[in-house]
């Protein structure tokens, strides 16, 4: 009995321990978010334990642990769903049936997030959101499900996106699902918006959704804050070359000389268009994480 009690006992304290994390007072039932976090913990971790016992890659344990979820496509009375290939990329398509045979209807087409890793474009999660999204905004939702890591690398989940959409733009595709070309869009979220945003900047492309000028435009007013390269007496700054890429540099000036230094690779946003290494944004960003962490911060342009 004596075992059992201190067996139970060990048990509840490590769940305890692996379970609770000090939460700001801000945060409304900061339980509900202790549990959550707990589970997400748990899952990766028994992942990467299973991965070093080489019973697979951890991210492909997770993938298969959250791919129980899939749905079939199932139509109902307002909406017509099916899985297709457009040019060797699977996609689930959403069709909605509530305009008159011959009308042209707006379409969407949504990528999932995941961190190019996890989730599918068959998963309840995803279904349900484009489902409804279909539905209700009366637009015809092309799903893409792009292959995804450790499988592939980069940049087949792009290559697999712009693959699609270029195929679904297609006037006879576009035709078959009785779609506007003029009212077309492309959204996602997470690593999803990361690759929508992708495909809406390719040059055959940019200028289909509208954008072209815009982001010039865009771009052009966020150069108006860039700043020269000004140090100080604990922080040096300096602008440079990488084997032909320009960065700015942080060199924090506190240690002893020769002392060896940890250092950051920084890279801003601006998906891919906007923002530049110069930016007082991440000019103010960079000279603060040097010093406070005492770190060279190497900033890409």
């Amino acid at each position: 009995m004596k075992v059992v009690f201190a067996l139970f006992t060990a048990v509840a304290a490590f769940t305890a321990y692996y379970v609770y994390r000090p939460i700001p007072s801000t945060v409304s039932e900061p339980w509900k978010l202790m549990l959550l976090d707990a589970t997400i913990r748990w899952l990766h971790d028994t992942c990467n334990l299973a991965d070093y016992f080489g019973l697979g890659h951890h991210l492909k344990i997770l993938h298969y642990m959250s791919s129980f979820e899939k749905n079939d496509p199932v139509s109902s009375g307002n909406l017509k769903v099916t899985d297709t290939i457009f040019d060797g990329v699977e996609v689930r398509v959403f069709e909605p049936s509530s305009e008159p045979h011959g009308t042209l209807k707006r379409s969407i087409v949504y990528i999932h997030g995941g961190g190019w890793a996890l989730a599918s474009a068959r998963s309840s999660t995803y279904d349900g959101l484009c489902r409804k999204v279909s539905e209700e905004v009366n637009a015809v939702v092309v799903s893409i499900e792009y292959r995804l890591v450790p499988d592939v690398h980069f940049p087949t989940p792009l290559n697999d996106v712009l693959t699609a959409t270029k195929y679904f733009l297609h006037p006879d595709v576009l035709q078959k699902y009785s779609v506007d070309p003029d009212r077309i869009a492309v959204s996602g979220d997470s690593a999803g918006g990361n690759l929508a945003a992708a495909v809406c900047q390719q040059s055959d492309l940019a200028h289909y959704f509208g954008l072209g000028h815009r982001l010039r435009i865009l771009h052009f007013m966020t150069t108006l804050d860039k700043n020269d390269p000004v140090s100080s007496g604990n922080l040096k700054v300096t602008d440079t070359v990488f084997d032909g890429v320009e960065v700015r540099v942080f060199e924090p000036t506190s240690e002893p000389h020769g002392e060896l230094k940890r250092s950051i690779v920084f890279v801003h946003g601006g998906g891919w268009v906007l923002a530049s290494a110069r930016a007082r944004s991440y000019g103010s960003l960079c000279q603060k994480v040097s010093e406070d962490v005492n770190a060279v911060v190497v900033s890409i342009e």
